[in-house]
């Protein structure tokens, strides 16, 4: 079935079925516009298993449905709520299946900056009642840092200005860089993915890094996308977003906040002199301590010499006697003893015999005396 209009004028002329007005209306529906922006408050929200977000957008008048793919909700960073005024981009689909008109939506947008300003508290809120905030989460960047990762825009002043840190600090450090954006609509979805790459890194600990800008600049740190991918990186977090005065969610869930990209560098990189010029303090200081020792040693070893040798010479006159007591008990239940009392041991196919039942005139059997031993053939039992 052809996926064009009908000519204006056979509208009148013929009987539709309902496929093909369902057809008809969609093709009319689709040319409306391939994108445009809708104000409205979300009703009826459900964020289905599978990802995907369905939900209605009404005002004073009207009400349409509204379905955000997985696809698109991955790159939003937060998740809408009932009530909530907000801006959608959209396009409009026709299901001729059942012939409704639904929006398909790519972008959502809370409306005006208290909109955003409430829903950012909103999801503050929501994340610190799961404890994402809690002190007692947080953990300690590691002393001495290996290797650090980096998540930042490739070619942003915040990752020449950690790398001129680091390097400064320690010359041979390795850093990773997981790329991603870090502003517009695909900066949530690339921020969450970039910090998910350093699983099974190796990498010691990450800087999440942006220079400063406009709060709407930094709106993609506010999302709760991000929030939970820095609260879920496998190794600790620096969050160095903005300038010192800008505060985002990133900030709360990290492991540690660092005022600037550079601050951050400094918080994870130690300086490679200082810690050589400790490890040679410390050699010096252990080394004073084992002369001193064995000095000290020294003036003690003849008392604790003639000490020790007394007291090793009553134990070993002590073990003699105790050897000779176990000695005597261990001939007394020795098998020899018992042969030199003119007793004798027969054996049959290596196993004693102690019951003539178990002998059949004919075998042979051995017969072990105190001194050699003996073959000999049963010829009677009794």
């Amino acid at each position: 079935m052809s996926r064009h209009p009908l000519p204006r004028d056979l509208l009148g002329e013929r009987t539709f079925t309902v496929s093909e007005i369902n057809e008809l209306i969609g093709s009319a529906v689709r040319r409306v516009a391939v994108a445009f922006w809708v104000e409205g408050e979300i009703t009826d929200f459900t964020a289905h298993g599978s990802g995907h977000w369905y939900f209605s957008l009404k005002d004073d008048a009207a009400e349409i449905r509204a379905v955000c793919w997985k696809s698109a909700t991955f790159n939003i960073g937060f998740v809408p709520e009932n009530g909530m005024k907000a801006l959608c981009r959209c396009s409009a689909d026709f299901y001729e299946r059942r012939g409704t008109v639904n929006l398909s939506v790519t972008a959502v947008e809370p409306k005006g900056a208290g909109a955003k300003a409430e829903a950012l508290r909103r999801l503050l809120e929501k994340l610190e009642k799961e404890g994402l905030f809690a002190p007692e989460r947080k953990r300690p960047v590691p002393f001495l840092c290996r290797r650090i990762g980096v998540v930042t825009s490739p070619g942003g002043a915040a990752l020449e200005d950690i790398k001129k840190v680091a390097w400064g600090r320690f010359p041979n450090l390795s850093i990773v860089v997981s790329p991603c954006a870090v502003q517009g609509a695909s900066a949530p979805g690339e921020i969450a993915r970039a910090l998910g790459r350093f699983k099974g890194s190796g990498v010691d600990a990450v800087i999440l890094a942006r220079g400063g800008g406009s709060n709407e600049d930094l709106s993609a740190f506010n999302t709760e996308i991000v929030a939970r991918a820095v609260a879920n990186c496998p190794v600790p977090v620096i969050s160095a977003v903005g300038h010192q005065t800008d505060v985002t969610a990133s900030d709360f869930t990290a492991d540690a906040r660092a005022a600037t990209p550079s601050e951050a560098a400094e918080m994870a990189v130690r300086v490679k002199s200082e810690l050589v010029a400790w490890m040679d303090e410390a050699a010096d200081r252990l080394g004073a301590g084992l002369r001193s020792a064995a000095e000290y040693a020294g003036m003690e070893t003849d008392v604790a010499a003639e000490g020790l040798f007394r007291s090793a010479r009553s134990r070993l006159t002590e073990a003699g006697y105790e050897l000779a007591s176990l000695s005597a008990r261990l001939d007394g239940l020795s098998p020899l003893a018992v042969l030199a009392r003119g007793y004798s041991v027969a054996t049959k196919d290596g196993k004693t015999v102690t019951n003539s039942s178990s002998l059949r005139a004919g075998d042979e059997m051995e017969i072990v005396f105190s001194k050699g031993s003996a073959k000999a053939e049963v010829r009677q039992t009794r």
